[in-house]
């Protein structure tokens, strides 16, 4: 039996389709920092804006840091000020 070559598959190697996505993931991630913003240093700890596959939740990801990095408190209100 021959082996299967990934890149001979339909749309290229399996490294040219794009790392998987889970936006539900995505989604509780940001929502569970939006509700308790001391979630905030793990989380940056182990996932980075590039991990977020959906722009807007790029956009949020980066304004939780930038409201952080300021040393205010993370939550809705000042996430939200933030997007503005």
């Amino acid at each position: 039996m021959a082996k299967r070559d990934a890149s001979a598959a339909p749309g290229g190697s399996v490294f040219d389709r794009g790392l998987p996505t889970h936006v539900p993931l995505e989604k509780l991630i940001l929502g569970a920092i939006l509700l308790d913003g001391e979630l905030f240093p793990v989380a940056r700890g182990i996932v980075d804006t590039a991990d977020f596959a959906i722009e807007k939740h790029q956009r949020i990801w980066t304004a939780i840091a930038n409201t952080w990095d300021r040393g205010e408190s993370v939550n809705r209100i000042t996430v939200a000020n933030e997007l503005k």
